[in-house]
């Protein structure tokens, strides 16, 4: 998909969802895309800040209730004007909060962490989380 394609596809959004199985907290970047512009995303990976991102906590259920579970974060926020619009607003507020300097200090963290680790692998350490 172009970037002109995503760019359109993301501000035709009313919300998204990213569900992880497994997660150990990490987000996709479309996640940060969609909150970025103020879209309500909700998600099962819970560490996420300052209620910009609607967690659901689906964790043991069995796929019938986590189903359950997820569609009604989903209608709360389709349905419920006032709930979405505080939603975007504090995906908004989250978004503008974000710096070069908050982006360079978790590189940095990371770099840190990272020396010697092995090539070809994925590492999230509790040290790079702020």
């Amino acid at each position: 998909i172009s970037t002109r394609d995503w760019s359109s596809d993301v501000c035709s959004s009313d919300l998204g969802v990213q569900l992880r199985t497994g997660s150990i907290g990490q987000r996709s970047a479309a996640v940060n895309d969609l909150v970025a512009r103020g879209i309500p995303v909700v998600t099962d990976v819970l560490d996420e800040g300052a209620g910009a991102i609607v967690p659901v906590d689906i964790v043991g259920l069995d796929d019938a209730s986590a189903a359950d579970v997820v569609a009604a974060a989903i209608g709360d926020l389709l349905d419920d004007d006032v709930q979405w619009f505080a939603a975007s607003r504090r995906a908004r507020n989250l978004a503008e909060s974000w710096t070069f300097d908050d982006v360079a200090a978790a590189l940095d963290r990371w770099l840190d962490v990272a020396e010697g680790l092995a090539a070809g692998t994925i590492h999230m350490p509790e040290s790079i989380r702020t």
